[in-house]
């Protein structure tokens, strides 16, 4: 998913973090800046969306999550990746229990 996700740059550089933020729209987008960045370069010192982690390119075009001072109550995106196939396991047995009882 994230290799799909707007970027404001060309190229992406393997071994570089960046940093995945999200719109009041709800679009997601990477960026170089780290949440830090918008304290010193934006009038107001705020960070205009959602900071919703960090993540290195690593050279086999995958992602790393990397942890930062922001990342408090940030919520873990594998941990809903695993909540979603767990009930997908759910409903899968469900469905085997119902045709074998059928």
């Amino acid at each position: 998913q994230l290799n799909k996700e707007e970027t404001y740059f060309q190229i992406r550089k393997n071994g570089q973090i960046y940093y995945q933020y999200e719109r009041q729209t709800g679009q997601k987008y990477m960026s170089i800046m780290h949440p830090q960045d918008w304290t010193s370069n934006i009038k107001n010192g705020v960070c205009p969306h959602r900071f919703l982690g960090a993540y290195r390119l690593e050279y086999d075009n995958s992602w790393t999550r990397q942890s930062t001072d922001f990342d408090d109550g940030l919520d873990d995106p594998l941990e809903e990746l695993k909540q979603q196939k767990a009930n997908d396991m759910k409903q899968n047995q469900k469905m085997l229990e119902f045709l074998i009882k059928s």
